[in-house]
Formats: C-alpha cells, sequence, structure tokens
C-alpha cells in the first residue's frame, strides 16, 4: 500500500532523516459470468469469482472452477466469443481485472428420423372380400435437436429410403357375383414428406339375374357373369331362340352381336316369348281343267300354338258337293283332314287337288224293220217285221254338266 508522504519545510537546526516506503499487493477479484445467448438469460448458477491480490496466479482457482460447459451441452457463441475468453486469461491477477462475460449458445446434435406412408384398399360388401398389401414407402431425414432442450430445432428434408416412391392405383379384384362401385382405386401420391396413411374402399355389390320364362311358363333364374376385363361391369347373355315365338326382353339392352347386356349389373332383367303371328293357304286345283279354283281358296291366320280347327271346319270348301272328288294320283287322302288343328312355328300351305265326278247312264232304241213279201201265185201280201234292240251309255260331267255319247250297239 502506497502512503503519500506529508509536504515538510526544513531548518537549519533539523537533522537529516529518511523515509521508508513498503509496497504490499492489493486485493484483486473479478467475476465470470455465463449468459445463454440462446435464451438470453444469465446461467447464475455456474456464475463464480476469482479472488486474489495483484500478480498472485489465479490458475488452479480457475481450473477448479470455471464450468464444463461442454458436457451440459452448450457451446461458444462464436458470433460474440471467437475464442473462450477463459482461455485468453493470463493466470494472474494484474493491476486491474475485467470481468468475464461467457457468451454461450446451446448445442445441437443430429437425430435421424424415419417414416413409412402407407395406402390400403378396404373391401367391403362381397361374402368373402379381397384383402389387399398395403403400399408404403419409407423414408427419412436428418434433424437438428437442440441438446439442452432435446427439442427438434430443425426439420430436414424426407428421402426415400426405398424404390417406391409414390402410391399406384390398383385394379379392383374380380368377386364372382359381385361387381365392385370402381374398377380401380384412387390415390393421391402420397410424398414421403406427408408421411400419410392413406386408403381408399371398394364397395360391392351381387350381380342381378335373368329370368328366362320358355312358352308354356317354364322358367330359369342365372345370375349375370362377371365381366373379367372391368369389375364393375358383367357381360352380356344370350337369348335362347324358341321357333315360332319372338323373344321379349327388360331390363337389358340388345347388342350388335345379338346379345342382350343388362341394363344395370345388379338389376334383373326377364325374358318372356310371345307367339309369332302364323297363316297358310288352302288351295284347291281342279287337274281335270288344271286350274286353280280361286273362288274356293281360303287363308288361315293365327299364332303360334293357335288353334285354326274351328276356322279351317267353317271356310273349307264342300268340293263334293259342287261335284268334285278327291285326285287321288295326288292325293292319297284328303290332305285337310291330316292338318294338326293347330299352328306350328312354321306352316306349309296346303293344296288340294281335285277332278270331276262323272256320272254314266244308258240309253236304248228299238229298231224295227217290215219286210213286206207279195206271193205270185196267190198275189197275197206278206209282212215280216225284225226289232234290233240299240244301247249307248251317256256320260255326264258333274261339274260342268256335259255329256259324252258312246256309239250306238247292238248285242246281235
Amino acid at each position: 500500500m502506497v502512503e503519500i508522504v506529508p509536504a515538510q519545510t526544513p531548518t537549519a537546526n533539523e537533522k537529516d532523516y529518511t523515509w521508508e516506503y513498503v509496497y504490499s499487493p492489493k486485493a484483486q477479484s473479478f467475476t465470470v459470468t455465463y449468459v445463454d445467448d440462446t435464451t438470453g438469460e444469465e446461467l447464475t448458477d455456474h456464475d463464480f469469482t476469482l479472488s486474489g491480490v495483484t500478480d498472485r496466479s489465479y490458475a488452479k482457482t480457475l481450473a477448479s472452477d470455471k464450468w464444463d460447459y461442454a458436457a451440459a451441452g452448450y457451446v461458444l457463441d462464436t458470433d460474440q466469443n471467437a475464442t473462450d475468453p477463459l482461455d485468453s486469461l493470463s493466470g494472474t491477477f494484474g493491476a486491474t481485472n475485467v470481468n468475464v462475460v461467457v457468451c454461450l449458445k446451446h448445442g445441437t446434435t443430429t437425430q435421424e428420423e424415419t417414416g413409412t406412408s402407407t395406402y390400403t384398399v378396404n373391401c367391403t360388401g362381397a361374402a368373402n372380400n379381397p384383402t389387399s398389401q398395403p403400399q408404403t414407402i419409407d423414408y427419412t431425414r436428418t434433424n437438428t435437436v437442440d441438446t439442452m432442450t432435446g427439442l427438434v430445432t430443425a426439420y430436414g428434408d424426407w428421402s426415400v429410403t426405398g424404390d417406391r416412391t409414390s402410391f399406384t392405383s390398383i385394379m379392383t379384384p374380380v368377386v364372382t357375383g359381385y361387381v365392385a362401385d370402381k374398377a380401380s382405386s384412387t390415390v393421391d401420391n402420397a410424398t414421403p414428406s406427408e408421411g400419410t396413411a392413406e386408403s381408399d374402399t371398394v364397395t360391392y355389390s351381387p350381380v342381378g339375374t335373368v329370368t328366362i320364362t320358355k312358352p308354356g311358363g317354364t322358367a330359369t333364374t342365372a345370375a349375370y357373369t362377371n365381366d373379367q376385363s372391368d369389375t364393375t361391369k358383367v357381360t352380356s347373355f344370350s337369348v335362347p331362340a324358341v321357333a315360332g315365338y319372338s323373344a321379349q326382353v327388360t331390363g337389358a339392352t340388345l347388342q350388335s352381336d345379338g346379345t342382350y347386356l343388362p341394363d344395370s349389373p345388379t338389376q334383373a332383367s326377364t325374358v318372356t316369348y310371345t307367339a309369332d303371328p302364323q297363316s297358310f293357304t288352302v288351295t284347291y286345283v281342279d287337274e281335270t281343267t288344271n286350274t286353280t279354283l280361286t273362288d274356293h281358296g281360303l287363308t288361315l291366320t293365327g299364332v303360334t300354338a293357335g288353334s285354326y280347327a274351328d276356322q279351317l271346319a267353317s271356310d273349307k270348301w264342300d268340293y263334293a258337293a259342287a261335284g268334285y272328288k278327291l285326285d287321288t294320283a295326288k292325293n292319297a287322302t284328303d290332305p285337310l283332314s291330316e292338318l294338326s288343328g293347330t299352328f306350328g312355328a312354321q306352316n306349309a300351305g296346303v293344296t288340294v287337288y281335285l277332278t270331276h265326278q262323272t256320272s254314266t247312264t244308258t240309253q236304248t232304241q228299238t229298231i224295227t224293220r217290215t219286210i213286206n213279201y207279195l206271193d205270185p201265185t196267190t198275189k197275197e201280201l206278206t209282212s215280216l217285221t225284225q226289232t234290233a234292240e240299240l244301247t249307248r251309255t251317256v256320260e255326264e260331267d258333274l261339274v260342268t254338266g256335259a255329256k259324252t255319247y258312246s256309239q250306238w250297239t247292238t248285242d246281235t
């Protein structure tokens, strides 16, 4: 400690005297303060003060008291401290000693994060619904983590770790007896950054049926057949042909190939049959004159399987009453008598071949011849009478009334 020597005015009677000054080191100290620049807070629990005197060492005290902030997760805030200010200290107290502030910030570490995006198709509605294997996209990113708080301070960009980078639509499986509401599932191309669990639902419904009712009332019902190329559709069906009948189809539309496509794959359709119109003609031919008797021809009309018996009975011609008879060389029997009386799927016209009936009568005629004899002796006249019986036949055409005569003949 330095004391100022007081001012003094010497006199002649004074003796010489000597002032002796002894220097001792002054007490010194400075504080070390840690500041968390990340939060703006002073870390008072770790501050300390170095105390001593001028020119004395504080290196050991500093070494024992300074804080291992790195072990606590801090790093120097190099924007404030180019280097650790404690490393720059001399280790000895000077005449003056400035407090030291160590500016810190939270340390960081990297952390790998993995994720998986999934896409699943759920099927419903069928007795045995298909199951689909979910599509997955695996990805990773490197995040920055605050070592003090354990919180992520910065997220890295996702990157795919496998070959799949997006989800793809899935064709809907065909389930026999069912149609789906969509031919393929729909999907938003999920990217790794989404980390989504995406799904779509396919709903199945039973296919419709076609009921075919044949003439006579026999009915069969069958389910539509699945279209193997599109699970939302069914294929067209064939309608059996029934000779003499026309099919009436409801709930389906005729296609260019003759089959019928259901208007709705889940709605029923029906096939019924109506009898086709039928007719045939009866023609009478006069073989004697080789002419067609148009005044007596007739046409029978109706539908398949319908009866024409009453119509035939009322309209057919009584040709015998008109003098005709069957031409047995052409008709062994009357072809009208052989008809079934019911229209078939096909009905051929009928021709009745006739010839004229005839009647034969015999005409007779007596021829008398008288021979007169004059007796030359007696001069008497004697008469001799001779008679001859002549016959001939008369054939009459009962149709025309024309008669044909044979030659007169005698028995003797």
